[in-house]
């Protein structure tokens, strides 16, 4: 990447170095969280798939190509010296890429209920998924700051079941009024069995 921006820089001098980060940034992801030819579309049809397979399946066959792909654009992200955060978080489609994933990798791990304790929060995940999801908050709080964050997380906690689904005759007979988290248990239990609460610190990714 130091090469490219030197180049960068020598064809162009009024190129400040986070600007031509931020141009091989977007160069190197254009299929992941650009449209085609580099539109501006958020996710690519590509990647939408991968959620949407991801959603559906839930489960390492589901989601392993939405999570390999963001496994690249992480590494992309943390080639990002310091000083360019700002150039980089006003890039849209980054905060799309970062908080999308992480609040569909909570709901993942959460399930159809409450995980019943605090070793059941990671649901399948692997300790190398549980990593990519550290490397997504690392890179969300460090772009956009613990309030946003607190609030992307509260956001995404309100979202969670607080009650199992029941079937009869194959047919779910309460999930369009079962309740959410939020209305059984306190914000402290929610974030307590989430994989919001995923011992990053101790992680090593």
């Amino acid at each position: 990447m130091i090469a490219g921006i030197a180049a960068i820089i020598a064809t162009n001098p009024q190129y400040t170095a986070c600007q031509a980060q931020t141009e091989i940034f977007q160069k190197s992801v254009t299929q992941e969280i650009y449209g085609r030819r580099g539109q501006r579309m958020g996710f690519s049809p590509k990647v939408a798939g991968q959620i949407s397979s991801c959603k559906q399946g839930n489960g390492p066959g589901g989601c392993f190509e939405l999570f390999r792909t963001l496994r690249k654009v992480m590494r992309e992200l943390r080639q990002f010296d310091e000083s360019c955060n700002a150039d980089l978080a006003a890039i849209g489609e980054v905060r799309a890429a970062i908080q999308s994933p992480m609040g569909l990798m909570v709901q993942v791990a959460w399930g159809e209920q409450p995980p019943e304790s605090t070793e059941k929060r990671y649901g399948w995940f692997e300790a190398s998924d549980v990593a990519l999801f550290c490397q997504l908050r690392e890179s969300y709080l460090r772009l956009y700051g613990e309030e946003e964050f607190t609030n992307f997380r509260m956001q995404v906690m309100s979202t969670l079941p607080g009650e199992a689904p029941t079937f009869e005759n194959g047919v779910c007979s309460n999930c369009e009024y079962r309740k959410k988290a939020p209305a059984v248990m306190s914000p402290e239990e929610i974030h307590k069995l989430s994989l919001f609460a995923a011992p990053c610190s101790r992680m090593n990714y």
